[in-house]
């Protein structure tokens, strides 16, 4: 997993991206435990803390491992968690993801016309597609991929404190392999 913490002392973004579910025809991807993330041990326990003390849930794996092969059609869930948990509040975060290559998003995941699932201090608020940039839209900082292929997922969180339970949340969305 790509865990970064950003900045030593001040604010203090933390970020790691999981694999939360994989569905394949309508039920859940057998033979993978995704309730036990597979991190660094000591981020897996500074997450694991800091998700406890704001009541959120933390869970997904990395990734699903040689022996899991997916197939066209499986939907997976991507999960951004994200802990603020510097000595100042961080101040206009934004957090942006690219559409992994080889699979499309699904604009209605999480309701019609609502593909994105934000999750703040423990509160759940589903996003509309407004947050998706389409392929090929031409992005800019913080998207890692200036050409979006695929599309990204940006979201602008705004400030978000270094205190529980606000410190902690997620940004969560469904694909389809191609």
């Amino acid at each position: 997993p790509t865990i970064v913490p950003i900045g030593t002392s001040g604010p203090r973004l933390r970020l790691i991206k999981e694999i939360t579910q994989v569905i394949r025809g309508g039920s859940l991807l057998p033979g993978i435990d995704f309730s036990n993330p597979v991190t660094d041990p000591s981020e897996a326990i500074i997450f694991r803390n800091g998700f406890a003390a704001a009541r959120i849930p933390f869970q997904g794996v990395a990734t699903l491992g040689n022996q899991t092969i997916l197939e066209s059609g499986d939907e997976i869930d991507y999960t951004i968690y994200f802990l603020s948990d510097g000595a100042e509040t961080l101040k206009n975060v934004q957090i942006c993801d690219a559409i992994p290559d080889g699979t499309t998003f699904i604009p209605d995941g999480f309701g019609l016309g609502s593909g994105i699932l934000l999750n703040l201090g423990g509160k759940e608020t589903i996003q509309s597609n407004e947050n998706f940039l389409p392929p090929l839209t031409p992005v800019s900082n913080p998207c890692p991929n200036f050409n979006n292929p695929n599309g990204s997922v940006l979201l602008e969180l705004g400030d978000i404190p270094n205190a529980v339970p606000n410190n902690a949340g997620f940004v969560r969305f469904r694909v389809r392999v191609n």
